[in-house]
């Protein structure tokens, strides 16, 4: 009986060991899992901002459907029609956008998600283990006898010692299967979390591509607009007094921001400071090659009207890059009804360039630019039948034929 005593004092001592193994493993299990609810709390809100943004893009669209559906059919308001076509095409753009950011933060989601099961899973194996040794002693060493034990109690005191002994026994074994349990709980709701975001993932990636058709829809329908003048007279002959009256806006802003800087820069000379450092040589700004109207007195791309070109248009791919000629200074960088998306850069010694009708803009007045830098994305914003980029050379004030500056 002594040496059953010995062998459950023994197995008892085990268990201890056991359990203090386990409370180490923990120590160290803890710190990652804290680290990774850290990680996660920041990307949820992120999501969160990035939702939030969303909501608000929805509202826009909301309003400029609201206006494209009261403007539609009216040809005084052909102009601001296709203001508000464009201004949804951004908008739309914007949300591709905002779900392609919300798509990664997702996915890093994802992958805080499976370190979390990884953690989980491999503690409930590591339980597993502790629960067959824990039953493979039980078999080896036979089950204990708890009322023979206490039977063999020789004082009162010995059998409080006695009992003590039993209930850490029982409150042992009662744990082992406890933390078996709790640990499997903990990985079948790790394993449901992980599902669930990677099936809200998919549902992201499925919007993002329904968004996209969304968009060439929307540019199709933008296009179409453009194209209908052709059929509708008093329609063109409205668009292009609009046309005009923004032209000459545009004219003026240009040639007062020339004057303006121009004054700014002969001063940083005279004090030695300020002047824009660029190559003196213009590259060509756009992928495409296709030179689909050229500079000066040309027939108007919509029937009806003619105009003096003031510089070259380049048929390119929607969305394609367009590049800066030279480095320099962006000095404009606004939506006009006439011109789209456009922006013009300052290179020094009275040389500027324009852009317009681009999709999207990628700077901002203020900005510093280098040669070859993309500064906006290939449109057909503002009045235009369909995607190209509208590339003007201004020298001292003046138009001049960009072709000049290439072979």
């Amino acid at each position: 009986m002594k040496r059953n005593i010995k062998s459950t004092h023994k197995r008892g001592f085990m268990a201890v060991c056991i359990i203090l193994v386990l409370v180490l493993l923990l120590s160290l299990i803890v710190p990652v899992i804290l680290n990774l609810t850290a990680s996660a709390a920041s990307l949820s809100d992120q999501l969160s901002s990035l939702k939030k943004q969303q909501n608000e893009i929805a509202a826009k669209q909301k309003d400029v459907r609201s206006k494209i559906s009261e403007l539609s059919g009216k040809i005084a308001e052909i102009g601001s029609l296709k203001a508000a076509l464009d201004q949804q095409i951004e908008l739309t753009e914007l949300e591709i956008v905002n779900v392609g950011e919300q798509i990664l933060i997702i996915e890093q989601e994802i992958a805080l998600k499976q370190q979390e099961y990884d953690l989980t899973y491999d503690d409930e194996l590591h339980q597993v283990e502790i629960f067959k040794a824990r039953v493979r002693a039980m078999e080896e060493n036979g089950e204990i006898s708890y009322y023979s034990i206490l039977f063999q109690a020789n004082s009162f005191t010995d059998l409080l010692s006695r009992i003590d002994f039993i209930s850490e026994i029982m409150s042992y074994d009662e744990s082992v299967v406890d933390r078996l349990d709790a640990a499997k709980q903990r990985t079948a709701d790790k394993k449901a979390e992980l599902e669930s975001v990677k099936t809200e993932v998919e549902r992201y990636r499925e919007l993002q591509l329904e968004k996209i058709a969304e968009k060439e829809t929307e540019i199709e329908e933008a296009e179409a607009l453009m194209m209908s003048l052709n059929e509708d007279k008093d329609a063109l002959a409205d668009i292009m007094q609009q046309y005009e009256s923004d032209r000459t806006k545009i004219d003026a802003k240009i040639t007062d921001t020339v004057k303006k800087l121009e004054e700014q820069r002969k001063a940083a000379e005279k004090a030695a400071n300020g002047k824009i450092v660029s190559t003196g040589q213009f590259i060509w700004p756009c992928d495409s090659q296709l030179i689909t109207s050229g500079f000066g007195p040309r027939k108007s791309p919509t029937k009806g009207a003619s105009s003096n070109h003031k510089g070259v248009d380049v048929g390119a791919k929607h969305g394609s890059n367009i590049y800066a000629a030279d480095s320099g200074k962006v000095v404009i960088a606004e939506y006009s009804s006439s011109f789209g998306n456009y922006v013009m850069l300052n290179h020094g010694d009275g040389r500027y360039t324009v852009y317009a009708h681009m999709s999207k803009l990628k700077c901002k007045v203020g900005d510093s630019v280098t040669q070859g830098q993309v500064i906006g994305l290939v449109g057909s914003t503002g009045v235009s039948t369909g995607p190209h980029l509208h590339f003007e050379v201004h020298v001292n004030g003046t138009e001049v034929d960009p072709m000049n500056y290439f072979k």
